[in-house]
């Protein structure tokens, strides 16, 4: 049986062949947390410079710093979409993350109209 639990679901059942925690939402992200993003086409990790929940809602692009010296780049800090923060580090285990806000138009439609309709 699956319950969700703030956010984080877990199944008890041991149906899925794991009895711990299996992924965690995008809202339940801290500021300092360790994660995985996937920005620089190869996922790195990172920590979150500022928490994703601000205001009202949940912010469609977060401040993070990247590791890019993990694949021979540099290490720096950046803006980077919700939906490419892949995973979080928590309790020693990565978990995977759901429910990030959609990202630019880019991400849901494939292409804004502004390009679709200029001539190249």
């Amino acid at each position: 049986m699956l319950q969700n639990i703030t956010g984080i679901l877990i199944d008890r059942s041991r149906r899925l062949g794991y009895s711990g925690i299996m992924n965690i939402h995008y809202k339940d992200l801290k500021k300092n947390d360790e994660i995985r993003t996937k920005q620089l086409g190869t996922p790195v990790s990172g920590k979150l410079i500022e928490s994703p929940k601000q205001g009202r809602g949940l912010k469609k692009t977060i401040l993070i710093w990247s590791k890019g010296s993990e694949i021979g780049m540099f290490d720096e800090h950046g803006s980077v979409w919700a939906t490419d923060v892949t995973e979080v580090l928590r309790n020693g285990a990565w978990l995977q993350v759901t429910g990030q806000p959609a990202g630019s138009l880019k991400q849901l439609n494939g292409i804004p109209e502004a390009l679709q309709s200029a001539s190249v």
